[in-house]
């Protein structure tokens, strides 16, 4: 039986493959625009990481799996999707952050990760790895929430409709324009 989470997440890349990606139909919109912009990217970070799972051929851990399985599998799979710079992550203790990718390392929080499910710790992961992948390549550089928020207000003064705007597209604008 597939959960209501990942048939979301199938129905949401089956509309970026046809080139529908309107996150708005699959997150719970609040009023508060950067929270659903992030809501959006973690979407997407989870409908990839999905994707990667239903079409791998690495043997997939499940829930109950020990750290150093899960942390084996996160590099395999990090090494098959970004095999130019051979990634590797590890486990670390963090307060609060789910992860970070800090001097060319990439870490998802030790604690949060004895118990979450693997196509999270998955997303999280790529989440990570494309900041090192944006470090390597010279791609795009890490913006601060108040970056974010300057280049919305940029976007807002121009004309773009922000509250209109799909959370994706919105989410995507000020961190593709920032030259932070």
């Amino acid at each position: 039986m597939v959960s209501v989470r990942k048939k979301v997440l199938e129905d949401y890349a089956k509309d970026v493959e046809k080139g529908l990606p309107f996150a708005e139909d699959y997150i719970k919109k609040t009023p508060d625009i950067y929270d659903n912009a992030l809501s959006a990217r973690n979407l997407s970070e989870e409908a990839l990481a999905q994707k990667v799972l239903d079409n791998t051929g690495i043997p997939i851990p499940d829930k109950t799996s020990s750290l150093s399985r899960k942390e084996d599998f996160l590099n395999q799979i990090l090494n098959e999707r970004y095999p130019e710079f051979e990634p590797k992550m590890s486990f670390k203790d963090m307060n609060g952050s789910v992860g970070e990718y800090q001097g060319g390392k990439i870490f998802l929080n030790k604690n949060l990760a004895k118990d979450r499910d693997i196509q999270k710790l998955t997303a999280d992961v790529f989440h990570e790895g494309a900041h090192k992948y944006d470090d390597v390549k010279k791609i795009i550089p890490t913006i601060t929430q108040d970056d974010f928020n300057k280049e919305l207000r940029k976007l807002k003064s121009s004309g773009f409709d922000l509250k209109n705007a799909d959370p994706a597209q919105v989410y995507e604008s000020p961190c593709s324009n920032s030259k932070s």
